[in-house]
């Protein structure tokens, strides 16, 4: 209510579960999250410099992937 920032709530609370994902190491749906926030949020001062901080998808990143 009184966030300076401008930014939207929703828009911190997606980047927000987006760093802790990525900070847990699931960095695939980290980047998942990040790519929603900018589809809701395309000026996403967040979204955009932390998907590119992630750099580019690794393979060796996909948590979903049981069959190794």
């Amino acid at each position: 209510m009184l966030d300076y920032s401008g930014m939207d709530w929703r828009e911190m609370m997606l980047a927000n579960c987006a760093t802790n994902l990525a900070l847990s190491g699931d960095k695939t749906r980290a980047r998942e999250l990040y790519r929603h926030c900018l589809t809701l949020y395309p000026d996403s001062r967040l979204a955009k410099p932390a998907l590119l901080f992630l750099g580019p998808e690794d393979p060796a990143d996909n948590h979903g992937d049981e069959t190794q």
